[in-house]
């Protein structure tokens, strides 16, 4: 993160997701660069009782650039989980979360929506630490992933193949059927299905979903799986839990039906981005 070379590919709140920009992280225009660090309980005003105080869930950053002095300071940006209210609190207000403490806490019986924030929170970064550190585990399950470029925003993909030299996940596109590398390190990806991120860090085996859903399924499973931030870097210690030979017996099964396809489906393709572009950008969804 400290190369001055660092750019990364920004959405803007409130506009729409075409008008995203790379930025160049490092530039002489930028005087503060944060991204989601941890999530944390601070005290703040009931958003529909006057006068009530109580413990809420919020976000607090980690600066990639700080040329103001915000890691030294004691007022500490935070977001509240919710309605995404922006504020400096003094880090001694600030509480660690953890994952015993939300039944006790009063913001999450009166607002049930709070718990299943939470949730998609903690399961988006335990989804990012398994692709970062043990993505080999991924092998036929389905992702959804970013587009740096293209007229649509994401695409889902079903992982069909790791290469530990270059870190790279081989993902067959549910569109045109033809797989293609990506980095995880480098563009973001999101685990789909009900319990998947759960099994694998549990390590059960939960069987590889179909590789298809209809276009309900697919539009409710992104709409679950809606993020506050998408510039994050995480810390988490994933487990393992597909085997090798059901890894190689589903491939084996996938590419059979792949080439099925692509002779239905020729001309197809899916542009890969060039090898010495990835070396400097980075993409996320802020």
């Amino acid at each position: 993160t400290k190369s001055s070379e660092l750019s990364v590919l920004v959405e803007f709140d409130g506009s729409d997701w075409s008008r995203r920009e790379w930025i160049k992280v490092h530039g002489s225009c930028y005087y503060a660069f944060i991204v989601e660090k941890t999530l944390i309980w601070a005290d703040r005003q009931d958003p529909e009782k006057r006068g009530r105080g109580l413990l809420w869930p919020a976000l607090n950053f980690k600066p990639v650039v700080d040329k103001v002095g915000l890691a030294a300071h004691r007022l500490k940006p935070i977001e509240f989980v919710g309605d995404r209210l922006l504020t400096f609190l003094d880090e001694s207000e600030l509480r660690s979360h953890t994952e015993t403490n939300l039944s006790g806490q009063l913001a999450c019986r009166d607002y049930p929506e709070l718990v299943r924030d939470i949730k998609r929170w903690t399961d988006y970064q335990d989804g990012q630490s398994i692709l970062l550190t043990t993505p080999s585990v991924l092998v036929g399950y389905r992702v959804e992933v970013y587009r740096a470029e293209g007229t649509t925003q994401w695409y889902t993909a079903v992982i069909v193949s790791y290469n530990e030299a270059t870190r790279e996940l081989t993902v067959t596109d549910d569109t045109v059927l033809e797989p293609h590398n990506e980095d995880p390190s480098l563009i973001q990806m999101k685990i789909l299905g009900d319990r998947v991120v759960d099994a694998i860090l549990k390590g059960e085996d939960i069987g590889i979903g179909p590789r298809r859903r209809s276009c309900t399924q697919s539009k409710d499973q992104n709409n679950s799986l809606s993020l506050y931030t998408s510039n994050t870097l995480r810390n988490q210690t994933p487990a393992s839990c597909i085997t090798p030979s059901r890894a190689k017996t589903d491939t084996k099964a996938r590419q059979t039906r792949q080439r099925s396809s692509q002779e239905h489906n020729s001309g197809a393709t899916v542009a890969e981005s060039p090898k010495e572009e990835k070396k400097n950008h980075q993409t996320s969804n802020t």
